[in-house]
């Protein structure tokens, strides 16, 4: 990923010397020289030599990343995640940057998680300032493609689903009220229709898609009520034919159970194949007792919403949670047996080392 030009005068402020390095490389390679000392603010001076590069990438390799594909690295301390999320928050143009070199939406989606947070409005105010700047490098990668082939034949899926790319525009046309974002809308969805030509929804980044559309303004969109209504009757024909809880819960909150009645006999149907298919395979997946909680939660709002009968199912779900109560303290009970034990082990030998001593000194006088 192109790093900023501002990024050399940010490395120059932080103590950690892999970031020295990497800065001084990249000023390098920006300038076109070698071997200079340049000054490039008020507070900072760069160093740069041939082997700045590979003095830096050596430093960090294994300790705070590690190499990811082709030409990729991956963060393994948390603690670079967080000098970066500093860097972008003192220097927003720097996340400016970032998405408008970034190789996968993915990136993007990151950045712009860190601008939605509480301290990220100076990162907010710098994309919209440089809307026009990033959003052809948004528009490439929320239609690049998603189904990758392998070369054992079979297929694999990389970076965020095409409905969670649209969400994420969404978002972004909502807090920038950028036309220039706006613009990429249309496109994006195209390329989602594309892909329900061949791969299913998912039914939850669809439903948080909705969700962000219904809180888009409206001159920033066309034809808002036919976009949600195509997406929303997707998702219903594919939550139709099988979803689990979470996927029909999600569902239901952008359905309308008092008014749309076509949706709601839809949802019906899904939860008879839910009732049907995939709830005993959720039973079994719980493993403490706060899931099969939810999963009551979640079965007592398919009553209300959809006035179904789930009093046996209820009842399945008590019972397993009952038995895993059962075996966590036959566990925990277990363990303090053998804890116990091995303690008055431990106690014996140490007496018996003592004893062995004792007899020593006794000998001996």
């Amino acid at each position: 990923m192109p790093m900023s030009r501002r990024s050399p005068r940010l490395a120059g402020r932080f103590c950690s010397p892999f970031v020295r390095s990497a800065g001084n490389a990249a000023a390098r390679s920006w300038s076109g020289r070698s071997g200079r000392c340049t000054p490039i603010g008020p507070h900072a001076t760069i160093f740069r030599r041939p082997d700045d590069l590979r003095t830096g990438v050596r430093e960090v390799v294994n300790s705070f990343v590690k190499p990811w594909g082709a030409q990729g690295f991956q963060v393994i301390d948390p603690s670079v995640l967080d000098l970066l999320n500093a860097v972008a928050r003192n220097a927003p143009d720097n996340a400016v940057d970032l998405i408008a070199g970034a190789a996968s939406f993915h990136q993007i989606d990151q950045v712009w998680t860190l601008a939605k947070a509480d301290q990220g409005g100076a990162i907010i105010s710098a994309l919209r300032r440089e809307a026009g700047r990033i959003a052809p490098t948004i528009g490439r990668l929320a239609k690049a493609r998603r189904r990758v082939a392998s070369d054992s034949g079979g297929v694999g899926y990389y970076g965020p689903t095409y409905e969670r790319r649209l969400a994420t525009i969404i978002e972004m046309v909502q807090r920038l009220e950028a036309p220039a974002i706006a613009e990429l809308i249309a496109p994006a969805f195209e390329r989602l229709l594309e892909e329900w030509r061949t791969e299913r929804p998912q039914i939850n980044d669809a439903v948080e898609w909705i969700r962000a559309i219904d809180g888009a303004p409206p001159l920033m969109m066309t034809n808002v009520d036919g976009i949600r209504g195509a997406v929303l009757d997707a998702v219903l024909e594919e939550a139709r034919t099988g979803c689990r809880a979470d996927e029909l819960r999600e569902l239901l909150g952008v359905v309308d159970t008092e008014q749309a009645r076509r949706e709601v006999a839809v949802a019906r149907e899904s939860f008879a194949r839910y009732q049907q298919d995939h709830f005993l395979q959720d039973l079994s997946e719980c493993r403490s007792r706060e899931q099969f909680s939810g999963l009551i939660e979640d079965l007592e709002l398919f009553r209300d919403q959809l006035d179904v009968d789930v009093r046996a199912m209820i009842e399945r779900v008590e019972e397993a949670n009952a038995e895993f109560a059962e075996q966590e303290d036959t566990y925990a009970d277990h363990m303090h047996d053998e804890w116990q034990e091995r303690y008055r082990d431990e106690r014996a030998g140490d007496r018996s080392i003592a004893d062995m001593f004792g007899s020593l000194r006794g000998n001996r006088s």
